[in-house]
C-alpha cells in the first residue's frame, strides 16, 4: 500500500521532493527475498551524505548511489539506481513508515532476464533524525 503510495506522489506531485539528508544517516537492517522464493537473505541499507547503498550489494560491485526523497504525508519514499561495473544495475524504489522501510528492486544485468527482489526492515536504534 505504502509504495504505490509513494509511486503515485513520485509522478503527479512532484512538489513534495524533500532533501536527501530526510534519510542520511539512517541504517534499515532487514531481509531480502526473490520474487517468487521463500529464502531470505540479511541486508542493511544505508543512507548517508545524500547516497544510498545496500551493503548486500558491496560485494558485487554496487557502488552507494544518489537517492531521491519523497514526503507523503508521514512517510518517505525513496528511489536510486546503482550500478556495478560487470554485474549490471539495480533500481531501488520503496518507503520509510516510522522505523519501518519496505522496498523493491529490480537487478538488470545483459545477458539475463531482470530479477525482482523485495526488502522489509527496521531502523537501527540510535542512528539518523
Amino acid at each position: 500500500m505504502f509504495k504505490r503510495l509513494f509511486l503515485v506522489a513520485m509522478a503527479a506531485v512532484p512538489s513534495v521532493l524533500v532533501a536527501q539528508s530526510s534519510l542520511d544517516g539512517m541504517k534499515f537492517v532487514g531481509s531480502v527475498v526473490e520474487h517468487d522464493k521463500t529464502e531470505a537473505n540479511e541486508d542493511t541499507l544505508v543512507f548517508e551524505n545524500g547516497m544510498f547503498q545496500s551493503m548486500g550489494c558491496v560485494p558485487y560491485g554496487f557502488a552507494p548511489a544518489p537517492y531521491v526523497a519523497v514526503k507523503v504525508g508521514t512517510d518517505i519514499g525513496f528511489s536510486s539506481s546503482a550500478s556495478s561495473e560487470h554485474e549490471g544495475t539495480i533500481e531501488w524504489k520503496g518507503t520509510v513508515h516510522g522505523n519501518d522501510l519496505e522496498a523493491t528492486f529490480i537487478w538488470h544485468k545483459d545477458g539475463q532476464a531482470d530479477i525482482s527482489y523485495s526488502f522489509k526492515g527496521t531502523k537501527q536504534e540510535g542512528l539518523g533524525p
